[in-house]
């Protein structure tokens, strides 16, 4: 057997490493090219996640900046229905020396009662504070002794700027009757001398024919508080409107002036 030649040899082994080095060429060239292709895909899926990263932080950002004005208007209004409550405190505390107070005028006492309800209105629907105002007035009405014009005057206004009141003394008409036989009765009574003389037509009270020594403005007072009450028991019903005028006919001993006061407490045609 003949030995290889040397030339043939070396130059298969040339082609051997030349078609080697061919192959492991295209091998990376389809590495590269595969890469390549894949690069958009790859260059998408990171946008994708960037703008989702984005969207996220922007989502936090406004969820927090949400939460922060929830917390700041609730935090506001606690402290304005904070000042509220303590401006209504100051006025019912004001209101609780009327009687005590010779220098509060019935006059200041109302408009303390208009801030009352003013300031009620500004509350929450469900803050029980117009009924506690309410029975705070009942109670300053009971302490006075209904022998000065400004006790009945007071007694007036919360009738007339204070609804809780009206209804109170509506749907307890027989609170209402004990109300008006201890603080109206008693007064008219007493004066009887005076209304007996007295006659009313409309709204024009004639006092030519008083005994002299009444005292026109007290009697004028207890005449328009009066009449504020009827209109409250004709509210209740008929039948309490006319318990009452005849209650006052036999304190006053005047039943013209009962009948006049029963026609305008009535609703006009």
């Amino acid at each position: 057997m003949s030995s290889p030649n040397p030339d043939e040899l070396r130059k298969t082994l040339a082609e051997q490493k030349k078609l080697e080095l061919e192959i492991e060429t295209l091998e990376r060239e389809q590495k590269w090219y595969w890469m390549i292709g894949k690069l958009p895909v790859v260059t998408t899926l990171i946008a994708a996640a960037g703008i989702i990263v984005t969207v996220w932080q922007i989502q936090r950002t406004e969820l927090a900046q949400i939460e922060e004005r929830k917390a700041r208007i609730a935090s506001e209004q606690y402290d304005r229905i904070n000042r509220i409550q303590t401006q209504i405190r100051a006025d019912k505390e004001l209101l609780g020396n009327f009687e005590s107070d010779p220098k509060m005028s019935s006059v200041q006492a109302r408009f303390l009662i208009d801030d009352l309800a003013s300031l009620t209105r500004q509350l929450p629907a469900n803050t029980p504070e117009e009924e506690t105002i309410a029975e705070h007035l009942r109670g300053i009405v009971w302490s006075l002794p209904f022998n000065d014009k400004k006790d009945f005057d007071f007694d007036v206004s919360t009738l007339s700027h204070w609804m809780a009141n009206r209804v109170f003394w509506r749907v307890n008409s027989s609170a209402h009757h004990i109300f008006l036989e201890r603080k109206y009765y008693p007064e008219v009574s007493d004066l009887r001398s005076c209304f007996g003389q007295l006659t009313i037509r409309g709204a024009i009270i004639d006092y030519g024919n008083m005994p002299k020594g009444c005292n026109k403005e007290l009697v004028g007072a207890i005449i328009y508080g009066f009449g504020e009450h009827l209109r409250v028991a004709k509210e209740s019903s008929e039948a309490a409107l006319d318990s009452e005028v005849e209650q006052f006919v036999r304190s006053s001993q005047n039943g013209g002036l009962g009948d006049e006061l029963r026609k305008q407490a009535l609703p006009q045609n």
